[in-house]
C-alpha cells in the first residue's frame, strides 16, 4: 500500500482517519534541534531499512546545519537538499512539490539500495 499525501492549510482540521504531520494538532511533529519530521515519522512506523536510515542521516544532516554549511557531514546532502529546496521554488503548490519530492526520493533510494548491495 502506498501513502497519499495531501496538503492542508495550518488552520484546517486534520481529516478523520488522516495522519497529520508538521501541523498543530499533529501527532507527528519535528522537535526544534533533537527531532525531524522525518526522524519522527520512522520513529512512529519503527522503520529499519538501512537505506531509509541513511536518507535519515542527509535529512538530519541539513536540518540541524543548513545555518552552518562548513558543520555537514555528509556529501551526499548539499545537493540532495539544495533540490528539494530547488522543488519549493518551481513547483506551483504543495501537492506538486510533494509529488515531485517523491520522485527525488524514490531515485535516490533506488542508487542507494543499488550501492549498498
Amino acid at each position: 500500500m502506498e501513502a497519499v499525501f495531501r496538503c492542508i492549510s495550518r488552520e484546517a482540521d486534520i481529516p478523520k482517519g488522516a495522519i497529520g504531520f508538521t501541523l498543530p494538532k499533529a501527532d507527528i511533529n519535528p522537535v526544534e534541534g533533537t527531532q525531524t519530521t522525518f526522524d519522527a515519522l520512522l520513529e512512529k512506523y519503527q522503520v529499519r531499512d538501512g537505506v531509509v536510515l541513511k536518507i535519515k542521516d542527509f535529512i538530519r544532516d541539513f536540518e540541524f546545519n543548513e545555518e552552518r554549511p562548513e558543520r555537514i557531514r555528509f556529501k551526499e546532502t548539499l545537493g540532495l537538499c539544495y533540490v528539494l529546496k530547488g522543488l519549493e521554488k518551481t513547483s506551483n503548490t504543495d501537492d506538486e512539490v510533494v509529488s515531485k519530492a517523491l520522485l527525488v526520493m524514490d531515485a535516490l533510494y533506488s542508487t542507494l539500495k543499488e550501492l549498498n548491495q
